[in-house]
């Protein structure tokens, strides 16, 4: 009787087909996964998660979806990631889903690793930029390279957000071009949209004068986003009276380079005193960018920005790093202004000639809106998506 009631409810669960998103950390989850996952389950799937425990984890569950515990880490470290894959192989020889999808490196490593002990398993990935900017150099990236050619074979599709990404790992030989497809980067543009009243109470709540320009920039307080550059053209420009920048982010634990300390110890907090802030996390971005007059990205290496996106749906000017990435949202001149990364003086420039220019501001603002509401609507991004995974994951019942 046991026996046959446990084969009845596995028949039953078998009726609509499972997915298992993987990620490394929950933060990931949450804020850049939970749209899918949300779409999937309207979509008519039963949608799982998987990563390490963190505080993102019970909003998630309290919108149904399971966690399935699993102790990846972003650090570079194969002894800790083989634990991970080893815990999450249990997990899915117990209990196998009908699809698993990995996101970034760490969980598409561990994840698809996993993966191996249910060879019939179809498995997608996706690629949120790659982990290093150019070729491989060094034998940890190398070693990594070598790692993902093995794991391209074991995955049956591949997503990128960024085009020049998916080039690149089709190169690298990381993805194959015949199974693959370029997703974007989607965004809600009605939370993220220009609003006189938002604006108004925002400023009023950071407490920013009319007439004064504030620059914004969003990002992780590691090395990499480029903070300091912006903290050392906020000193370059402390003159400019009229100029107030907020730096919105916070370094996670598990971030190898993060800044916090220098940013608060910068020239530029003693100079411009209450002109130049550090935010914090915010759960409120979108009126933080309602605020604000300029976005800044001087970020070295991303995936395709999703701040670069909402900053430009809010009908703000962009300064951003000319790297691939910011090159497939920003046209410079066109939607907003390309600088070279690292280079604190040419964003100097930029940002004195908005400051200074608010008609070019308002230009740039409406074009990077209607670019924003035309590619990169977070509701297309999920449907471009769903068709993809439901084919996967038939093929492989």
């Amino acid at each position: 009787m046991v026996s046959t009631l446990a084969m009845v409810g596995r028949m039953l669960r078998r009726t609509t087909m499972r997915m298992l998103q993987v990620c490394a950390i929950d933060f990931t989850a949450y804020h850049l996964l939970a749209p899918l996952m949300r779409g999937s389950r309207d979509a008519g799937w039963d949608v799982e998660f998987a990563c390490a425990r963190g505080p993102w984890i019970p909003a998630l569950e309290q919108e149904g979806f399971r966690h399935r515990q699993i102790p990846i880490t972003r650090a570079v470290s194969p002894a800790r990631h083989a634990r991970a894959a080893a815990a999450l192989a249990l997990e899915l020889r117990r209990d196998p889903p009908d699809l698993v999808h990995t996101h970034t490196p760490a969980g598409g490593l561990v994840g698809r690793f996993a993966t191996f002990v249910v060879p019939s398993l179809p498995v997608v990935h996706t690629f949120h930029g790659l982990p290093f900017e150019d070729e491989p150099r060094g034998s940890v990236e190398r070693s990594f390279a070598a790692v993902e050619r093995l794991l391209a074979r074991r995955t049956s599709y591949f997503f990128s957000q960024a085009s020049g990404d998916l080039e690149r790992a089709c190169r690298s030989g990381f993805a194959r071009a015949a199974d693959s497809m370029v997703i974007g980067n989607g965004i809600d543009t009605d939370r993220f949209a220009p609003e006189p009243a938002k604006r108004a109470s925002a400023r009023a709540e950071l407490g920013v004068p009319d007439g004064d320009v504030l620059v914004v920039s969003i990002g992780r307080l590691v090395r990499e986003k480029g903070h300091l550059e912006l903290a050392d053209t906020a000193f370059a420009l402390r003159a400019r009276t009229e100029l107030r920048v907020a730096i919105v982010g916070e370094a996670l634990p598990s971030d190898r380079t993060g800044i916090g300390a220098e940013l608060h110890e910068h020239p530029a907090a003693a100079a411009l005193a209450g002109r130049f802030r550090l935010l914090g996390h915010r759960a409120d971005v979108d009126r933080v960018l309602a605020a604000a007059d300029i976005f800044v990205l001087a970020s070295y290496r991303e995936g395709l920005p999703r701040s670069v996106i909402e900053a430009m749906a809010t009908a703000l000017p962009v300064v951003a790093s000319d790297i691939p990435a910011c090159r497939e949202l920003v046209t410079d001149g066109a939607n907003g202004l390309l600088i070279p990364p690292r280079d604190p003086i040419a964003l100097s420039r930029a940002l004195d000639r908005l400051v200074t220019d608010a008609a070019l501001r308002r230009t740039l603002g409406a074009r990077g809106r209607a670019f924003a509401l035309l590619r990169h609507q977070e509701r297309d991004v999920v449907a471009r998506q769903l068709p993809v995974l439901e084919r996967i994951a038939r093929r492989g019942r």
